[in-house]
């Protein structure tokens, strides 16, 4: 297993500002907490056996003014926050006790605690209260402005506020809600649906990440689009390392930037766009992508599901020419509109 210095990550946060990149950290929290129980057992149930011992006590910040997370995890995520300057804080809140990870709903001390102080025997209630009371630690207590969720939190109806915003994931039939409903509700969120933006899914192509239509469902009333903020492409790392990220990345997280970058709130409202929407020079241009991270940077970038536009081996041959990469140039997008821009696909090599 890997491990980072607190020098380590200073610098690589420096080195990405001076990119212009901000680094924001997630740290998952009360779920997906296995590495703490190492560090922290005390702050772990203890009268049933969790597992994965994947979720942490609520209680530990919840009672007592939280003095027992404030004193362990609280001052960790202190010294994060402080290697990590920037105003945001990712605290994950995803996947807490589902079927394959129950913690909380099969603890009998921990239900009977639930049912006394909130008169009900939910772990939603109690996530929704652990959520609140994280973000006002965070914002409050260590000056950070603002946090991220997964949307798990909306759901469980954490209530709209200027310091957090919702990351929109699960797309699975099963599903209430969507992207606009959480933009519409009034709340901030950014899109990374697992159908369209998960890399880690190997036979995801980078087509489908390109044609993604953020302000799909807005039709009738396009301004609450401007809730959607952003999107990002996801790259777990259970089933990569650094003999496969590059080609896992690249260049399918390219079609995200150029979505991002080119298309206008009325292209993003259309949600009938397919591969025949996608323009000769957009592949075209997507190959000298790929050729320039190979021969000029050296990245083991991966093939990307468009046999016409590469030839086999050594279809890259030398040279460079089809963009210069000093000079503007007309970017077409998907449904025709132009715009002049500098060459952004090159400009995300240079990142």
């Amino acid at each position: 297993m890997e491990s980072y210095s607190a020098h380590d990550l200073r610098h690589l946060v420096e080195y990405a500002r001076r990119k212009g990149i901000r680094v924001i950290p997630e740290i998952d929290l009360p779920g997906h907490s296995r590495a703490w129980s190492t560090i922290f057992p005390d702050l772990f149930l203890k009268d049933h056996d969790c597992p994965l011992k994947s979720a942490i006590d609520p209680r530990s910040l919840l009672e007592d003014d939280g003095v027992r997370f404030k004193a362990t995890i609280g001052e960790v995520l202190r010294v994060i926050g402080d290697i990590f300057p920037d105003h945001h804080m990712h605290i994950g809140a995803d996947e807490v006790d589902i079927p394959e990870t129950k913690c909380w709903s099969v603890s009998a001390e921990l239900m009977n605690w639930t049912e006394k102080k909130y008169g009900e025997r939910s772990t939603k209630r109690l996530l929704k209260e652990f959520i609140t009371a994280l973000t006002s630690f965070i914002t409050e207590v260590l000056g950070k402005e603002e946090v991220s969720a997964w949307d798990e939190s909306y759901e469980l109806g954490v209530p709209p506020s200027s310091k957090i915003m919702f990351q929109f994931w699960r797309t699975w039939g099963s599903m209430r809600y969507g992207l606009s409903d959480i933009a519409k509700s009034g709340r901030r969120v950014i899109g990374s649906p697992v159908s369209h933006m998960y890399l880690d899914s190997p036979n995801l192509p980078w087509s489908k990440t390109y044609l993604y239509s953020f302000c799909a469902g807005f039709e009738e009333d396009s301004a609450k689009c401007d809730m959607v903020i952003g999107g990002e492409v996801c790259a777990w790392s259970e089933l990569m390392d650094d003999t496969n990220l590059d080609k896992i990345l690249w260049p399918r997280a390219a079609g995200l930037a150029e979505n991002l970058w080119t298309r206008t709130r009325q292209n993003h409202m259309s949600s009938s766009a397919s591969n025949d929407d996608i323009s000769p020079t957009v592949k075209s241009r997507l190959a000298w992508l790929r050729c320039y991270l190979m021969l000029r940077i050296g990245v083991g970038v991966s093939n990307f599901n468009s046999s016409s536009d590469l030839k086999g081996p050594g279809s890259c041959g030398s040279s460079l020419d089809p963009v210069d990469k000093d000079e503007p140039f007309k970017v077409r997008s998907i449904y025709g509109d132009s715009i002049h821009t500098r060459a952004f696909l090159n400009g995300l090599a240079y990142v």
